[in-house]
């Protein structure tokens, strides 16, 4: 009878597995590249927010390479700042900062500082002090702090997210009851949550503080490195905040905080 080599055995599974991995890659929405007429279709008839965003993500990388090839698709970029999906007019302040430094650009992004999204004004800010521009200097400074989380409807706070958890953006982070049924309170960034203001059971008011969450590092990473190229002297109390205060930062994010502050303090 003849034996099995248990090591062809393992090469044969480890060929499938990686097979199958291959095939998984390729069927992510974001993996497979597109034309050019792909994306513009995509952009200006999209049939899902997912078609919009993978084409965004594509401009994006096309306008970061050396030979400039995606400034075509930005006049149907800029159309989409003004798209009722939040997550699209955020990706569109994203994919802006790579864009050519035109007035056009500067324009859309600054309407965007305005926007009731809070990761769109986020990204304007960053894509404008990627331009050189300033406008968005406040709103990079509110980047460093804790977000409030308020009460989106008159109710009963129900089932608040435990304190000391990591959240991402869209998580539940409690419900409000009311009368006509619960209204999910939904996590604006990606953080921690670091203080709740009302509990379990409270009575709550709508546009009334509810918890509290610290930005993610990668959050406050960005609004450094934008103030870095941004900020003034007034901004050093701030970031030496980030660099040496008490806290809970990261060391990786407090390195870029100091070298942030070194920039700073030549100016």
């Amino acid at each position: 009878m003849s034996q099995r080599n248990p090591s062809a055995g393992a090469v044969v599974t480890l060929f499938v597995v990686l097979a199958l991995i291959a095939w998984s890659w390729r069927g992510c929405w974001y993996a497979t590249p597109l034309s050019d007429e792909e994306i513009q279709t995509r952009l200006e008839n999209p049939k899902s927010p997912n078609d919009v965003q993978k084409a965004l993500v594509q401009v994006k990388d096309r306008l970061e390479e050396s030979d400039g090839n995606g400034e075509d698709f930005l006049p149907a970029v800029i159309a989409l700042a003004v798209h009722p999906t939040p997550q699209i007019r955020s990706t569109v302040a994203w994919v802006l900062g790579a864009a050519p430094d035109t007035e056009e650009v500067r324009r859309s992004l600054k309407a965007l500082l305005d926007d009731e999204d809070i990761s769109v004004r986020y990204n304007a800010a960053c894509s404008l002090a990627a331009h050189g521009d300033d406008a968005g200097h406040d709103v990079l400074i509110t980047m460093l702090a804790p977000t409030t989380v308020r009460s989106p409807a008159d109710g009963v706070f129900r089932n608040p997210r435990a304190t000391e958890k990591w959240v991402r953006r869209g998580q539940i982070l409690g419900r409000v009851e009311t009368p006509e049924g619960e209204v999910d309170v939904l996590a604006p960034l990606d953080g921690r949550l670091i203080r709740r203001v009302h509990a379990h059971g409270d009575v709550v008011r709508k546009g009334e503080p509810l918890v509290e969450i610290d930005p993610s590092p990668g959050q406050i990473e960005n609004a450094l490195y934008a103030l870095g190229r941004v900020g003034t002297r007034q901004d050093l109390s701030a970031v030496r905040e980030i660099a040496e205060g008490a806290r809970q930062i990261t060391a990786g994010t407090r390195t870029v905080a100091r070298r942030v502050l070194q920039v700073l303090e030549k100016r």
